[in-house]
């Protein structure tokens, strides 16, 4: 994965360009947007969503898919286009009760958030969720590592395959 980045670069590309950096130590990707207050998870699921949440009952099977078999809550980021100001609050009421669970605005605008979006999911092994009404446990991708602070958002450790990578790199490149 750290060559297929390296080759990236190589081509000309800089981190503005692709709003993600390299982590020296870690493969991981990095954007400049982030969240009121420093934050860092280990192993979470992750939900890229290009839509508004209302109320996090709009993604209730979500959060039901990131229950593992003995009942216990693994974690979740999600990053999506917007959510409600209710729909935050109702995440710091989840985190004050000891879950893992943020939410970070998605990176960019327009078409280009689109494409940021779909690099993001092919890192972590995400598919971009469009209608939450067609949502499937297989959407979420995977995180070792998260750290959010007031200016940018760190994904470390995804479950991406290199084949993936390999694809967004080539439509990149077109």
């Amino acid at each position: 994965f750290k060559e297929v980045i390296e080759r990236i670069i190589k081509l000309g590309f800089s981190e503005n360009e692709f709003y993600f950096t390299i982590l020296e130590n870690d493969t991981g990707i990095k954007y400049s947007i982030g969240v009121k207050m420093i934050e860092e998870f280990s192993e979470v699921s992750a939900l890229l969503y290009e839509g508004y949440i209302e109320d996090l009952k709009e993604i209730n099977n979500v959060i039901d898919s990131c229950v593992d078999e003995k009942g216990v809550f693994k974690g979740l980021i999600i990053i999506a286009d917007q959510i409600s100001t209710f729909a935050e609050n109702e995440i710091i009421k989840f985190k004050e009760g000891g879950l893992k669970m943020m939410y970070v605005k998605s990176p960019s605008y327009g078409v280009r958030r689109n494409e940021v979006m779909q690099d993001i999911a092919s890192l972590i092994g995400a598919n971009v969720v469009r209608d939450i009404s067609e949502f499937k446990k297989e959407d979420l991708g995977y995180v070792s590592k998260i750290i959010s602070d007031f200016n940018k958002t760190i994904l470390i450790g995804g479950e991406g395959s290199d084949d993936e990578v390999k694809e967004r790199i080539k439509i990149v490149n077109e």
